[in-house]
């Protein structure tokens, strides 16, 4: 339950209800006129997003339905235009239809200074991505159109859309391997990609470690020369240079590790550097003493964990 004001005037009460052994759930929403409650607009959605979607100073909402035997794939947007008409749908746009799941959506910018809601769904693979978001009052989902790259670019096997920088801007996650491993390895750097021209442009390199909370965003002088490795001991990554090999390669740079809170003075004691804290964890970092230019130094260290 939660309440929008759509265009700014009237207040609406949302209820959004599950049923038991369905995909599908049902939005309900009421205004409040006369000391009565009245319904005004109801539909079924997967997924449900509120953000300003045609830029008019107001939040709507948009519904998301997942592709099933009953309906296809399809994003609405739903507000009120303050015309006199009330609460209801403006704008749909069909999403792909292989859009059997929608695993996680989220609202953000992309390029151009357009509201976007991110979608992504379970497809053959793993994971990819579809955007949304309204132009002159009409939805676009280019992912959905018939010769459209972005099925094929956003595939991977894991992480959702996230803005990891705090910008604004929503960023895509992408995965290829870390030099001297295959695809099918576990060893992936996260590229977080920015939404553009129908494209994707890549900001950022990452190890991208969720389960441990941490985002470690890879110097550009690392690129295709450093690799890293897990100490099965005591499930640290290790950052290599890399040579020729992951056998090869043994100039250790820099480990990377997540700690309880209690542990921090234990690692403080080895050399590590705190730098990332909350009240629960922090992340540590063990630089090397090696003079190789690959090095960091502490502040870049600190910089690239988000």
């Amino acid at each position: 339950m939660f309440f929008s004001t759509f265009n700014g005037q009237t207040e609406h009460l949302c209820i959004g209800y599950s049923y038991t052994n369905r995909q599908d759930r049902l939005l309900s929403v009421y205004s409040y006129k006369d000391d009565v409650l009245e319904s005004e607009y109801s539909d079924i959605y997967n997924r449900l997003e509120q953000t300003d979607m045609n830029m008019d100073g107001s939040e709507d909402i948009i519904l998301m339905t997942a592709n099933t035997e009953e309906h296809p794939a399809y994003a609405l947007l739903v507000t009120d235009l303050a015309d006199g008409l009330g609460v209801r749908c403006i704008s749909g746009v069909m999403m792909r239809t292989n859009t059997t799941e929608l695993l996680s959506t989220v609202t953000g910018g992309i390029a151009g200074g357009h509201n976007a809601v991110f979608a992504d769904s379970s497809s053959v693979g793993g994971i990819s991505t579809e955007i949304i978001y309204c132009v002159e009052g009409t939805l676009r989902n280019p992912a959905a159109l018939e010769d459209s790259q972005l099925p094929a670019l956003t595939l991977r096997r894991s992480g959702y859309c996230s803005d990891i920088d705090g910008d604004g801007i929503t960023e895509i996650p992408t995965t290829e391997p870390f030099p001297g491993y295959r695809d099918t390895d576990a060893q992936n750097i996260t590229i977080w990609n920015e939404f553009s021209n129908y494209g994707l442009n890549p900001k950022y390199n990452s190890l991208y470690m969720p389960s441990q909370s941490y985002c470690f965003m890879l110097p550009v002088r690392w690129k295709g020369l450093v690799t890293v490795k897990t100490d099965n001991s005591t499930g640290e990554r290790v950052f290599y240079k890399f040579n020729s090999s992951l056998s090869q390669s043994r100039l250790e740079l820099m480990r990377i590790y997540s700690a309880d809170a209690a542990e921090e003075e234990e690692y403080r004691e080895k050399g590590y550097v705190t730098v990332v804290r909350n009240d629960s964890m922090c992340i540590m970092v063990l630089l090397s003493s090696n003079d190789d230019p690959l090095v960091l130094t502490q502040a870049e260290a600190e910089n690239g964990n988000k």
